[in-house]
C-alpha cells in the first residue's frame, strides 16, 4: 500500500515536470528508451519503475533525481532543522536534506551526510544548470567529466552540472556537504 502511494506520487511529479516543460509522452519515451506505455504506467502509478529507469526520466526531463522524490508544498522562506525534508532515494544511503522550504526558488540548497564509501550514484549522472559543493567536515570526491578532486573541509568547488558527475567519500569516515544548484530545477507556474 505505501509503496503504491510512493510510486503514485513519483508519477505525478514526472507529469507535472513533463507538462511545466511541454514535452510530449512520446518525446519524453524517445529521450529515455523507454516505451510511451511503460512511461505512462508510471505517471499514472500504475508501474513501479526501477532506478535506471527513473535515473532516465530524471535526465530527459532536465532534474536531479531526487526532485522525483520531494513533496513540495509552496511554504514560507523559513526552513528549522528539524522540519528540513528528507530526500531518499532508493538503493541510496546518502541523506540529502533540502535546505531551501520547497523546488519553487530560483536555486535549491541540499545538505548531504555521506558513510565511508557512500556515492551520489554509481554512475555519472547530469542536469541542466550548475552546481557548487562545499564539505562542511570530512573529505569528498568529485568526478566530472574525465576530472578527478578531492576536498577536504571547508574545501568548495563550482562545476557545470551538464557534465556527468558523482560525488563520493574516498574515506573510512563520514562527511558532509551543502551544495547548491541553480537554476532551480522546477519554475513557478504562472
Amino acid at each position: 500500500m505505501v509503496g503504491e502511494a510512493i510510486d503514485s506520487r513519483i508519477g505525478k511529479k514526472i507529469r507535472e515536470i513533463r507538462t511545466q516543460r511541454r514535452m510530449s509522452l512520446t518525446h519524453l519515451a524517445e529521450q529515455t528508451g523507454v516505451s510511451k506505455s511503460l512511461v505512462s504506467q508510471v505517471e499514472r502509478g500504475m508501474s513501479n519503475p526501477s532506478l535506471p529507469v527513473l535515473r532516465s526520466l530524471a535526465q530527459a526531463l532536465d532534474v536531479p533525481l531526487f526532485t522525483l522524490f520531494v513533496d513540495d508544498d509552496l511554504r514560507d522562506g523559513l526552513v528549522r532543522r528539524e522540519d528540513r525534508q528528507q530526500l531518499r532515494i532508493p538503493g541510496s544511503n546518502i541523506v540529502r536534506e533540502l535546505l531551501v522550504p520547497d523546488l519553487h526558488r530560483q536555486m535549491l540548497l541540499v545538505a548531504a551526510q555521506f558513510n565511508a564509501g557512500d556515492a551520489s550514484s554509481f554512475e555519472g549522472t547530469s542536469h541542466r544548470g550548475e552546481e557548487c559543493v562545499l564539505v562542511t567536515s570530512g573529505c569528498i570526491g568529485i568526478e566530472v567529466g574525465s576530472m578527478r578532486i578531492i576536498l577536504n573541509t571547508g574545501d568548495s568547488y563550482y562545476f557545470d552540472s551538464e557534465l556527468s558527475h558523482v560525488i563520493y567519500n574516498p574515506t573510512d569516515e563520514p562527511a558532509e556537504i551543502i551544495a547548491a544548484i541553480s537554476p532551480a530545477v522546477r519554475s513557478r507556474s504562472s
